[in-house]
């Protein structure tokens, strides 16, 4: 699945097909059946869940959903036209147009993304300084981001290590992305920290990675809160996870974005449009040019402190995005 293919639908289409289908088509009953017995007064979904839209639909229980993937939701929109199903997501699709069908339902045209976007509410939790999708999903601020129970005494070494930096800080991270087990990504990370007068912190990495990866300026921890990291540091390499991005803006840090699948080379463009950082090809070898470049001009620092200025702050994200989805209680229609 790690493919930027077709602007990294590639990947998820091969989630879909082959991870998704084979859970939601063996359980849909079993959640139906729970979700009888709880009697819910409205279902939340996800962009993939659904699991929760389908049974709200024939139950007749209001359903709203907390959509993070704008790539997706901006072709379910350019599609909403279209009278013919697409079958992105291959057996999945064809599992949901036969749910439509037994439900009486006019058929979607592009039921992959459809069950995942509700008519009634969707919201984004995207900042509106930093995207606007019109008028069908409302932008509220990200909510907090890295609620991980980290290590205390690895929290205060990656501390310790950036503050005693003699020169630039950089952390690298690759969230919770499955794809973090790429060797290649942080061997490359290693080899171009060796030639820069700098400390690397690396965020995350599999065990045999700290072992072999650790320097005298490059330290390897498993994985701490970003927001305890980046506050003073001059370069954030991350792979453009929609957690990781936004944990750069908020923190007003400038990015060096490697994408790897999924939404990732899309929010890698935001990133760019927004002059706060730069796309960097995966495994590539000008990864000490770009660092360099931009540890060197001030005007990226500048430019991502100057965002980070205009967002809505995570706690009032949190509360505001509650607030919106819980509105969605009404009687159905």
């Amino acid at each position: 699945m790690y493919t930027n293919r077709f602007d990294g639908m590639a990947s998820w289409r091969r989630s879909l097909a082959d991870y998704l289908y084979p859970l939601v088509s063996e359980y849909y009953q079993t959640c139906l059946a729970l979700t009888k017995r709880l009697q819910p007064d409205l279902i939340v979904t996800t962009a993939q869940g659904f699991w929760g839209s389908l049974a709200a639909v024939e139950l007749g229980i209001p359903w709203v959903s907390l959509h993070l993937y704008p790539q997706l939701y901006e072709i379910h929109q350019r599609s909403a036209g279209r009278k013919r199903s697409s079958m992105f997501g291959g057996p999945l699709a064809n599992w949901l147009i036969d749910q439509e069908h037994r439900l009486k339902l006019p058929a979607s045209a592009v039921p992959a993304l459809r069950w995942g976007i509700s008519s009634t509410r969707t919201v984004g939790p995207h900042d509106p300084s930093v995207m606007n999708l019109g008028a069908g999903m409302k932008m509220l601020g990200f909510p907090y981001w890295d609620s991980v129970f980290p290590v205390r005494a690895e929290l205060d070494d990656a501390i310790s290590f950036l503050q005693a930096a003699p020169n630039f800080k950089v952390v690298v991270s690759l969230g919770s992305f499955i794809g973090l087990i790429d060797s290649d990504f942080w061997e490359s990370i290693a080899s171009c920290a060796s030639h820069v007068d700098g400390r690397f912190l690396l965020v995350g990495l599999p065990d045999e990675e700290r072992r072999t990866l650790s320097s005298s300026n490059v330290r390897c921890l498993g994985h701490v809160p970003l927001s305890s990291v980046l506050s003073d540091v001059d370069l954030f390499i991350h792979h453009g996870g929609i957690g990781s991005t936004y944990a750069g803006l908020l923190m007003g840090v400038p990015s060096l974005v490697a994408p790897h699948a999924f939404d990732q080379t899309y929010n890698a463009r935001v990133v760019a449009k927004l002059g706060v950082g730069r796309t960097l090809p995966k495994g590539s070898a000008e990864i000490g040019e770009a660092v360099g470049s931009i540890m060197s001009d001030a005007r990226w620092r500048d430019a991502a402190r100057g965002l980070a200025a205009k967002l809505i702050r995570p706690e009032i994200a949190s509360i505001s995005i509650a607030a919106e989805l819980l509105g969605g209680v009404e009687a159905p229609s």
